[in-house]
């Protein structure tokens, strides 16, 4: 696929999660004394130039995401998958820049470097933790090609992102700093983080 093809690249923030290991709605967290959703929605803007925030229905009125745009999970029940299936059956044509709203790492230049590097002849451009021996699947641009196989998958019972994207032909890039790909499920992990920040 050559540049004059390449589709237009939209963001997804993730935050349609139940959090139950943390006891709380993670996406409403503030995270080094900021609130965090509208912080990534906006790194995702920048960089993409469009964003929604991917929830469940019963979220929609939240207030602390009444001003964004949504897309609301119609495949429930599968976590991150959810999301992104959805996102792609409402605009199947553009490459979807995936973000889980529990990385309090994530900052501009790493999207930035995410972005400059996508390989839209592939199916998805994505970090390669190091430290787990994975690609994270959650900090991660899907172009089009990768809607189907995405969908055949979930069709196929599996619902893992991380499983799903070592079948995928993607460009693995090492992230600029150590700690970028971590997120927060515990109480405990989001105290340590920010007595870390």
């Amino acid at each position: 696929m050559g540049l004059t093809t390449r589709p237009p690249l939209f963001g997804l923030l993730l935050v349609g999660g139940y959090s139950k290991r943390m006891g709380r709605d993670k996406s409403a967290l503030n995270h080094f004394g900021k609130p965090w959703v509208p912080h990534l929605f906006k790194l995702l803007t920048n960089v993409t130039g469009r964003a929604f925030i991917s929830c469940r229905p019963d979220q929609k009125e939240a207030s602390h995401l009444t001003n964004f745009p949504k897309i609301e999970d119609t495949v429930l029940s599968v976590g991150p998958l959810g999301g992104i299936l959805s996102a792609f059956k409402q605009h199947p044509s553009v490459a979807w820049l995936t973000v889980a709203c529990d990385m309090p790492f994530l900052n501009a230049r790493a999207l930035g470097y995410l972005v400059e590097r996508r390989n839209p002849s592939l199916e998805a451009t994505c970090f390669f933790n190091t430290q787990k021996g994975w690609s994270g699947p959650l900090c991660t641009i899907y172009e089009p090609s990768a809607f189907p196989l995405l969908e055949r998958h979930f069709l196929d019972g599996k619902k893992c992102p991380r499983k799903i994207l070592t079948t995928l032909r993607r460009q693995d890039l090492t992230p600029p700093t150590d700690t970028l790909l971590y997120n927060i499920n515990t109480p405990e992990e989001f105290t340590m983080t920010q007595l870390g920040g």
